[in-house]
Order: C-alpha cells, then sequence, then structure tokens
C-alpha cells in the first residue's frame, strides 16, 4: 500500500494500472492542468493545453504541480481530481482563454479549439474522455 492506502502501481503487472507516462516539461504546470505532449527537436515533452488556437490540444492531464524543466506524469486515461469549481454532470471543454484550463460553457468564437476533455463528476473531479478530433471553430 501507498502513502493514501492505496495500492501501490509498481506492485502491479505489466498492463495494469494508471494509462501514465513521464516526460520533461517546457513551462511549469499546476496540478489539475490539461496537457499536450508536443514534439521538440525529438524529445517528446509536456506543456498546457491551449484552446486559442490549434496546436496545442488535450491529450493529457496531471494531478501534481511540475516546475519548467521538471519530470512530470501525464495521465491519459481516468479522472482528474486535482480541479474546482466545476458543475457535476456537465462537459468539461478545453479554455479557449486560459492554458491548462477547461471551461464548462461550450467554445464559439471563429480561430478556437473546440474540444471536449471530460465530463464534471463533482466540483473538483472530472473523468477524462477527450475528443480525438477536436475542431477548429471558423
Amino acid at each position: 500500500m501507498d502513502g493514501a492506502g492505496k495500492l501501490d502501481p509498481t506492485t502491479m503487472p505489466t498492463g495494469i494500472g494508471a494509462d501514465t507516462h513521464t516526460f520533461v516539461t517546457s513551462e511549469a504546470l499546476t496540478a489539475g492542468d490539461w496537457t499536450n505532449t508536443w514534439d521538440d527537436t525529438g524529445t517528446p515533452k509536456i506543456r498546457k493545453a491551449d484552446g486559442s488556437a490549434p496546436g496545442k490540444e488535450c491529450d493529457s492531464f496531471v494531478l501534481a504541480s511540475y516546475a519548467s524543466g521538471a519530470t512530470a506524469t501525464a495521465y491519459f486515461s481516468g479522472t482528474n481530481t486535482s480541479l474546482s469549481g466545476l458543475s457535476g454532470g456537465k462537459p468539461v471543454y478545453l479554455s479557449t482563454s486560459t492554458p491548462g484550463a477547461g471551461q464548462q460553457t461550450v467554445p464559439t468564437a471563429a480561430g478556437k479549439v473546440h474540444q471536449k476533455v471530460a465530463k464534471a463528476t463533482s466540483a473538483t473531479a472530472a473523468k477524462f474522455d477527450p475528443d480525438e478530433e477536436p475542431i477548429t471553430l471558423a
């Protein structure tokens, strides 16, 4: 068991456990940020996902805060439990104004990215289920 009384993932066989990967961050990340994996001249890194323009669509999230250049654990499935201010039962979309954040209003402005990233299960958690084909609004 780990410090939270849960099974330690290192005791599980390969293929069982959270779908995660570690990456070096290219900017500081805050617990709960929706993130984007990108290629930095052959090295995959993560940064805040950003719906203000195409190219930084969400493909993961983080549950802890990390400084720029730190090794971070990105989650590719599961529940983001490091959120706040959500209305349970409503979709969460990639924010078109705040990198790393989500919003519960449907994006409508031209040039912005429309990507559902999760569904809120409470005021502080959302089940990650991103649109695989985000739309850039015309």
